[in-house]
């Protein structure tokens, strides 16, 4: 019976387990998120960008970019330089990019000393204002924009920031329903000269969220890993299914039990 039980158990713990599907990224020392992460058309997200955990030596992201992929099928650079030189793939003609940039329309860049932990910056995308919201900076030490396109870290941005859309510098606007994407392209400055040097630890971070159109007044969110779990927890057939397959090994296991008492 023990037997038995054990298999229950563990039969039940792998149907719920389908409810805690978590999502997971790893970067060069970034971390990102969006807040919320689905809106309706023309609503404004909150991107935080930060450190977690602090480490040892400075970490620079010199590229800041949001792509609108609408049907989610451009793939994006996991390099550091792939992702500094992305472009919209050829023939997705719906897809959108914009750059945070400065008022000279230079790129933005971020470089936090070894050490740092927690937020770094936040920014507001979708209301085609300057891009820096309140924002909460890290206090030991603080943060440092600068303009990677004019040298090394010791180069501030010139003015006020902006989401411009590439090509055309339209501000940022989230009009367009599916999948944005927020992507940092990052590196361990090793040799703390400031600029990257190939060899040097890099890559990216991101993440996802949605613009969705209001169904019956409630946003409801476009997530594949979602629409599954709601698919086979409401489908009967998937309930009876599970039911069975547990019924079989329960089945298989007394019947094992009661063969090795005969012989």
């Amino acid at each position: 019976m023990k037997i038995i039980n054990a298999v229950l158990l563990s039969a039940l713990v792998m149907i719920g387990g389908f409810t805690s599907i978590q999502s997971a990224f790893a970067d060069p020392g970034f971390s990102v998120s969006v807040t919320p992460g689905t809106l309706g058309p023309g609503g404004v997200f909150l991107i935080d960008i930060g450190i977690s955990p602090a480490e040892v030596g400075d970490t620079n992201a010199e590229r800041i970019f949001v792509l609108y992929d609408p049907d989610g099928d451009s793939a994006i650079g996991t390099s550091f330089l792939g992702c500094s030189g992305y472009t919209i793939p050829v023939g997705e003609t719906a897809d959108r990019i914009w750059d945070l940039e400065d008022f000279g329309s230079d790129n933005v860049g971020i470089t936090v000393p070894g050490g740092t932990v927690g937020s770094v910056v936040d920014w507001d995308f979708g209301n085609g204002d300057a891009a820096t919201s309140a924002g909460s900076f890290a206090v030991n030490p603080t943060a440092v924009l600068y303009d990677p396109e004019d040298g090394g870290t010791a180069n501030p941005p010139d003015g006020a920031l902006v989401w411009n859309e590439l090509p055309g510098g339209a501000a940022d606007d989230t009009f367009g329903v599916g999948s944005y994407v927020v992507e940092v392209c990052a590196y361990k400055d090793a040799d703390l000269n400031g600029e990257f040097t190939p060899g040097e630890n890099s890559g990216t971070g991101t993440v996802t969220f949605q613009v969705s159109m209001p169904v019956g007044g409630e946003i409801l969110p476009i997530d594949t890993s979602a629409l599954f779990i709601a698919g086979i927890s409401s489908n009967p057939m998937w309930a009876l299914s599970a039911l069975a397959v547990v019924a079989g090994m329960s089945f298989v296991m007394l019947r094992m039990q009661v063969a090795r008492k005969n012989f």
